[in-house]
């Protein structure tokens, strides 16, 4: 996965080719002040993606471009906010939430599955669904 530096620029999670990519990224670094859009760099077989993000108060103020802005892409994409407590999204979000201690304030539309302890709801939740397989071990 490519983050910004110094300047501000896109971050970039790189496919690793198989049928199930995996990420485990700390929140703030993600959706820090540095980091102006995400983006997914596919190499085409990845049936699952799992993004594991860390941290207990998330605030997302960053934009979605590619890979995860498509249809067939945000079907198989689930974020798993396994720490999370607080969540504000200000900005639309593509793919799963899965949140389960945390409360969510959502600003904007989300395009996936909501799954979270408690939801302020101020924008839409759209399709699609989560329609990918996850690993049994």
């Amino acid at each position: 996965m490519d983050l910004p530096g110094q300047q501000p620029a896109p971050a970039t999670l790189q496919s690793s080719g198989d049928a199930l990519s995996v990420f485990n990224i700390d929140g703030n670094s993600l959706f820090g002040n540095k980091t102006h859009q995400i983006d997914f760099n596919a190499l085409g077989s990845e049936e699952t993606i799992v993004i594991n993000v860390s941290g207990k108060d998330i605030n997302l103020n960053t934009n979605f471009v590619g890979v995860f802005t498509q249809d067939n892409s945000k079907q198989k994409v689930v974020w798993n906010f396994f720490e999370a407590e607080n969540i504000t999204f200000n900005r639309e979000f593509h793919g799963s939430v899965l949140a389960p201690f945390a409360h969510l304030v959502n600003t904007n539309n989300i395009e996936g599955t909501v799954v979270v302890k408690s939801f302020d709801q101020r924008g839409e939740v759209h399709q699609p669904v989560f329609r990918a397989d996850l690993p049994e071990d």
